[in-house]
């Protein structure tokens, strides 16, 4: 019989209230360390140990950034000071397919081992390769010497563990360990617990039996490990409405959800950053793309009309559809006129 995780809050999709309530702490600085500073020379290193965006902007001055890579990221900062506070916050991501997701996470766990190099993190994902790129990804940037301005933590010195699946950090007790889905965390507590991708892709989430051992692991091994303060964040493509968010969204509850379309559907309002701080109200207007300077709206309609209706909502949308439906290419349906409707004729079988 499967266990399930403890109770927890009604499930949340981010409202706009919510959102304007984030804005409102950021600019007020009710969130404590969170204060508005402008970003350069010595205020910039400084405001990198206070905001996880400006950390962001310091060790990759080349990035590309737009208002929704700022707003995920001042929703980390929350959920880091949720943390702090106790409250076991519970995050779930969803965007499409080359927007940076799993950058933006692996930035993230770098972040925090500066902020707490005690806290232990367990990050799972479907592959080997996908969990080994995270482990690089993260050495790689806490050997740069940008990094070495910002924080303390050091890895890879002598009787210290730093190999393609553990990294320790040298004088404390927090490290990174990288594991797939349904492999070994026995005996590992964890503070922050990242799942990325926990299903390859539509062959496998169409799978009751592999959707059923990913439930299994999850609640048996990785939920297991959690310390009595821990976060956890899910970052995945919702190919089917029965795989570990849905369940998740269906059993429990105090789940944040962030969802973001790779095009509008409907007006929303959101928020732009100038270089002082200020936050400016705008509209995201349906059909707009959630990324244009990475992902072009021509792009993505080019992508659109190749695949599947399923295969569109899943990977672009972050709305599954039951299995069985979505299976014919979009480009394949015609319009058609009134007059053509009415020369339809229907039988009783």
């Amino acid at each position: 019989m499967t266990t399930e995780p403890p109770e927890m809050n009604d499930p949340v999709f981010v409202t706009q209230q919510e959102l304007d309530r984030l804005i409102k702490k950021l600019n007020t600085g009710e969130l404590a360390t969170l204060s508005s500073v402008k970003l350069g020379e010595e205020a910039g290193t400084d405001l990198a140990r206070k905001r996880f965006y400006a950390f962001r902007q310091l060790m990759r001055p080349d990035m590309r950034w737009s208002w929704w890579t700022r707003e995920v990221s001042d929703h980390l900062d929350h959920f880091y000071h949720d943390m702090l506070d106790g409250k076991r916050p519970r995050l779930a991501l969803m965007a499409p397919p080359q927007h940076g997701k799993t950058l933006l996470i692996t930035d993230f766990i770098a972040w925090l081992a500066g902020l707490e190099p005690n806290w232990k993190t367990i990050y799972a994902s479907y592959s080997d390769e996908l969990g080994g790129a995270a482990n690089k990804a993260l050495q790689r940037m806490i050997a740069e010497k940008p990094y070495r301005d910002v924080f303390e933590t050091r890895i890879g010195e002598q009787g210290w563990r730093c190999d393609q699946s553990l990294i320790e950090y040298v004088g404390h007790r927090g490290s990174f360990y990288n594991v797939t889905i349904d492999g070994q965390v026995t005996g590992k507590g964890l503070n922050l617990g990242v799942v990325d991708d926990p299903v390859k892709g539509r062959k496998e989430a169409n799978s009751k039996t592999y959707r059923d051992t990913v439930w299994d692991w999850f609640v048996d091994d990785f939920y297991s490990r959690l310390d009595d303060k821990a976060g956890v964040l899910i970052i995945m493509t919702r190919w089917h409405v029965d795989d570990l968010l849905g369940r998740l969204l269906e059993r429990h509850k105090g789940i944040k959800v962030l969802s973001y379309p790779a095009i509008a559907q409907r007006d929303e309002t959101h928020y732009k950053w100038d270089k002082d701080g200020n936050a400016t109200p705008f509209i995201w207007k349906a059909g707009e793309p959630l990324f244009q300077e990475w992902k072009t709206l021509e792009f993505l309609n080019e992508q659109r009309s190749v695949r599947t209706l399923a295969s569109w909502q899943a990977l672009y949308l972050q709305r599954p559809i039951v299995s069985g439906g979505g299976v014919i290419p979009l480009n394949k349906f015609k319009q058609i006129t009134l007059e053509c409707v009415s020369r339809l004729r229907f039988f009783r079988l």
